[in-house]
């Protein structure tokens, strides 16, 4: 994976959020193993925050996204703009790797700004201009 624009903060970025999903695969609901996203978010003032999904394995409706607990970890330490963002899935060695954020995921990170998002694209992992992302973004 050739790695395009990305930065050595952006780098960093990647591999705490790689760590992140490792450590929350051992969480267990009613016994059930259960892969793990995870989101970390720069700001624009130069903190990242970190967090995992919590996924309801019954009830999908009631899990939260890995990029949505990152935010409102920002959001609840007075972050109202993000930088670059990033979320990454991790099931095991042989299955993991970054994921592009979800249509209902890349609206709540509208409310952050135009951050940029580490996707995988044709050439490897680059960073997107979140409004790139979203459909008809001219209305947002």
């Amino acid at each position: 994976m050739a790695n395009q624009d990305l930065t050595d903060q952006d780098l960093k970025l990647i591999n705490l959020a790689k760590a992140t999903a490792k450590k929350y695969i051992t969480e267990r609901w009613e016994g059930d193993r259960i892969s793990s996203v995870a989101a970390c978010v720069r700001m624009k003032s130069g903190q990242v925050y970190c967090g995992p999904n919590i996924k309801h394995p019954h009830s999908s409706p009631s899990s939260l996204d890995a990029e949505n607990t990152a935010l409102a970890v920002a959001y609840a330490n007075g972050e109202r703009e993000a930088e670059v963002i990033i979320a990454y899935h991790y099931a095991d060695e042989d299955h993991q790797g970054v994921v592009s954020p979800c249509g209902q995921c890349r609206e709540f990170l509208r409310l952050f700004g135009d951050p940029q998002v580490i996707v995988e694209g044709e050439k490897g992992l680059e960073k997107r201009s979140l409004l790139e992302l979203l459909p008809n973004s001219e209305n947002f």
